[in-house]
């Protein structure tokens, strides 16, 4: 009987993933806002274009002189938005794959479990991105003391963005502006209910200037990652500072979303006058996205009164439970999402918001018609995967974020 060698892995690859492509339904779970987002494979060329209206013609006045007087034309911008790259590397020995050869099974969970384990990782960057501004930051620093080998993050729930030998960058700034501290230092362990992370020696000896209140990157991905809802719709009005190609401090709503503060407010009464905001401005919304601990104090604020529901993904045969939350325009869904930032809400209309990619999210690096390589220099073979893609926004403006 002849032995499974590395070259039967090509068609248990295509088994895995048919098409190069993780299965939607794995992609999907657990991850709300990426499974409910209409998509976009084929953005191809420099860059996707997003053009909007956000200034209507004038011209009218109950004066027929002052209306012909004062005819301005409409106002456009177009947004342009070049996806972004993100990889995810599975290795996997000689010496594993020579144990299964004599079982094809044993063969396909080691291959299956690397790539599983890779291809999660690179989901929890996309999710995570989805929510952010682009700067790539995964957490920041609270308590460090100098020459100390553990810190404690200031928010203890980005403990789940962080893994055992994660290799970590840091900086003053959130990714958005500045340049990396010099310097990188590995996770050795991480206390997931207290927020404390080690490494092997104090961090400041192994990355320059750590200190309290910096902000921690996985290495390389400073100010690298996709513009998620918090580059859209920023904590405070867009500044002269062009987004995507455009000056949003012209009409700082209807080209940088709106927001509201609800922080002062029992939770379902500042979703539900965020939520008014937005429908004021023009936006028909049909979901808010919120941190799961949210989702379950809003159950809890609602009592007896809570409605739930279901909502379907996009395309893929998932359903997410949902709050009914009645607001002016009827019913809104609200969605509890693991990766969504604790403090902060979503008011969304979907239909105004596509994740454009260059192909499928995620596939694998398999253009040679090779899904797994050979390494050049140890006994091994190597499963590329990525995704480049990006979030764009044709209305912003009918969007929120409502901070709790």
């Amino acid at each position: 009987m002849a032995a499974f060698s590395a070259s039967d892995a090509l068609p248990i690859l295509k088994e895995i993933y048919p098409n190069g492509r993780v299965p939607r339904e794995l992609w999907y779970k657990n991850a709300p806002l990426l499974a409910l987002l209409p998509k976009d494979e084929d953005a191809y060329g420099e860059h996707v274009k997003v053009p909007l209206l956000y200034g209507h013609p004038q011209g009218r006045s109950a004066s027929f002189a002052e209306a012909r007087a004062n005819v301005t034309g409409s106002k456009y911008a177009a947004f342009e938005v070049d996806t972004m790259d993100d990889y995810a590397v599975a290795q996997i020995t000689g010496r594993a794959i020579d144990k299964g050869k004599k079982d094809r099974g044993s063969f396909v969970r080691t291959f299956k479990g690397e790539l599983q384990g890779s291809q999660r990782q690179l989901k929890r960057s996309m999710v995570h991105a989805l929510y952010r501004n682009g700067g790539g930051a995964i957490g920041q620093v609270g308590a460090y003391t100098a020459t100390q080998t553990t810190f404690t993050l200031a928010d203890v729930r980005d403990a789940v963005f962080l893994e055992v030998g994660m290799e970590l960058q840091a900086d003053t700034t959130d990714g958005t502006s500045g340049s990396v501290h010099s310097g990188s230092a590995t996770i050795t362990a991480i206390n997931r209910q207290t927020g404390v992370v080690t490494t092997d020696s104090a961090w400041d000896s192994q990355i320059t200037g750590f200190a309290a209140n910096d902000y921690i990157f996985v290495d390389g991905d400073f100010g690298a990652k996709l513009h998620g809802l918090e580059a859209w719709i920023p904590s405070s009005a867009p500044g002269v500072t062009a987004f995507n190609g455009v000056n949003r401090s012209v009409d700082t709503t209807r080209l940088g979303g709106v927001r509201y503060d609800g922080s002062a407010q029992p939770i379902e009464e500042a979703l539900i006058d965020g939520t008014e905001l937005v429908v004021r401005e023009g936006g028909e919304p049909d979901v808010i996205v919120v941190h799961t601990k949210t989702f379950a104090n809003l159950a809890k604020a609602l009592g007896s009164k809570v409605t739930f529901g279901m909502r379907d993904a996009y395309d893929a045969k998932l359903s997410f439970k949902t709050i009914k939350l009645a607001a002016s325009h009827g019913e809104i869904d609200v969605i509890a999402d693991p990766n969504a930032q604790g403090d902060v809400a979503w008011v969304l209309q979907l239909d105004t918001w596509t994740l454009h990619s260059m192909g499928p999210t995620p596939r694998l690096l398999d253009d040679d018609g090779n899904p797994y390589l050979r390494q050049h220099d140890s006994d091994g073979v190597e499963i590329r995967s990525v995704y480049r893609a990006n979030l764009g926004c044709g209305a912003p403006g009918w969007n929120g974020r409502i901070a709790l």
